[in-house]
């Protein structure tokens, strides 16, 4: 399993918000923050951690990157954040 993924951002705001969003379903939480840096944790620790980071003026930012996490409840989606990576939510069934 992973440790880390960092992605770069256009709008840390915007991302944040997005990723606040989804973090209930994705089983995430902010476990710390800096400027132009948030940094999401599995709950429970297990898993690695997620940071967005406000690109610098430019800096390319990450986009079309497709990052999974994998759900307990049956769950499944697919949308895009704010700079067009695919985030899904997927369960398989054990």
């Amino acid at each position: 399993m992973f440790d880390h993924v960092t992605i770069r951002v256009a709008d840390r705001d915007a991302s944040r918000r997005f990723w606040e969003a989804l973090a209930p379903s994705a089983r995430l939480h902010v476990g710390a923050e800096r400027p132009g840096r948030v940094l999401f944790r599995r709950e429970g620790g297990g898993g690695g951690s997620l940071s967005i980071v406000q690109a610098a003026p430019g800096e390319p930012v990450t986009s079309g990157a497709q990052i999974a996490f994998g759900v307990e409840d049956g769950a499944a989606a697919t949308m895009l954040d704010p700079d067009g990576n695919a985030i899904e939510l997927v369960s398989h069934p054990r």
